[in-house]
């Protein structure tokens, strides 16, 4: 590591910084630091020193590091955060962990801290180049020249490196013996960000295709019963370890019509990962199918207890790379993105339509109409 970096120890023992600061430069990182320990100069430094990493103490006399990091959150500083504690306590370390803290080290195990750093910096840039490429791509979508650009160049520019980069996750992961538990963990997000990636990828190429009628749909008599009782459990995993219940609500009976199943099966997938995504814990989702009376079409839906979206946005977030900027409550922008425009298209390829009904700080019903005989 050429850069020297500034690092902010939040710490009100003198000599415990200066241990800190020892294992540093028997680390070779090269620093400059500051040491504060009330809250008050915590908050001037974050500002005046402008720090690339903050090592904190858990028990300051003032406030603890639970409370500097939600303080470095309500700043919106994307600044790593590493808990240096004497207590033994794992909950305690736990608790920061989840509350955002990127790593947690012993006192009196130090010889770790060089590679934490390391891994927070690189964890941070990783996301700030993320966070880079979708604005550029955001503002591809906004210019309309999404269709021009990526439609010619998505297939060989983007998977193909993509491709590379999965293969050298691979490769790290069948290292898995010599990790510890915290490079696995990097390595399984890394694996999910580029899964995730692909999945766009895939999403915007079969939108073009969608556009230019080259989709090819290949309709069949399938049973829509089984085919969402698969999806359901597929996702429950998910929901309850995101602490949400999913169920299905079938028909006794077969539901059958002439669909593209495979076509169908995303487009169930797309509503409920946006279920799960917008649903707090303890809440619920519904997937469900009906058939009408009259017997004309079937209803598809899927419900939840999320919260919700404001009537101007019913119809924007079914528009090509639409978004609905809604701050939740769950500290989310209810993004839209692809998912939904994929699904609307994938209706209308069958005869149908899709709507939602939802009322803001209830939840959000998306439902699908499809013919029984196109």
């Amino acid at each position: 590591m050429d850069k020297e970096l500034r690092i902010l120890i939040l710490e009100d023992v003198e000599t415990d910084a200066e241990l800190v600061e020892r294992e540093l430069r028997r680390g070779k990182i090269p620093f400059t630091s500051k040491r504060v320990w009330t809250k008050e100069a915590f908050l001037k430094e974050i500002d005046a020193f402008t720090p690339n990493i903050i090592l904190a103490d858990f028990n300051l006399p003032q406030f603890n590091a639970l409370d500097a990091l939600k303080l470095l959150q309500g700043l919106k500083a994307d600044i790593p955060f590493i808990l240096v504690t004497g207590s033994q306590s794992e909950e305690v370390a736990a608790e920061c962990i989840k509350e955002g803290a990127d790593d947690y080290l012993l006192k009196q195990s130090l010889k770790r801290l060089p590679t934490a750093i390391t891994n927070a910096l690189k964890k941070i840039e990783a996301e700030r180049e993320k966070e880079k490429a979708e604005a550029q791509i955001q503002t591809l979508y906004e210019l309309g020249k999404v269709r021009d650009v990526l439609a010619g160049m998505i297939v060989h520019d983007l998977r193909n490196p993509l491709s590379a980069v999965m293969g050298y996750i691979q490769i790290m992961e069948m290292q898995n013996a010599k990790l510890d538990d915290k490079m696995k963990e990097y390595i399984q997000n890394a694996n999910n960000s580029c899964l995730r990636l692909l999945e766009m990828i895939n999403q915007i190429v079969d939108i073009v295709r969608m556009e230019d009628e080259r989709m090819p749909i290949k309709l069949m008599k399938r049973d829509l019963v089984p085919i969402i009782r698969i999806k359901v459990e597929q996702y429950t995993g998910t929901a309850q370890a995101n602490g949400i219940k999913i169920k299905a609500e079938m028909p006794s009976q077969a539901v059958e019509l002439d669909i593209d199943s495979l076509l169908i099966e995303r487009m169930l997938e797309n509503l409920i990962s946006n279920a799960v995504k917008h649903t707090p814990s303890g809440g619920d989702i519904t997937v469900g199918l009906e058939v009408p009376t009259d017997k004309k079409i079937i209803l598809l839906w899927v419900k939840d207890t999320g919260e919700g979206i404001p009537p101007e946005y019913h119809n924007t977030i079914f528009e090509k790379y639409g978004h609905a900027e809604i701050k939740t409550k769950m500290g989310r922008v209810y993004d839209t993105g692809l998912g939904l425009v994929f699904c609307r298209m994938a209706a209308e390829l069958h005869g149908g339509k899709i709507y939602v009904n939802s009322e803001v700080g209830k939840g959000s019903t998306f439902t699908v109409e499809l013919p029984l005989k196109k």
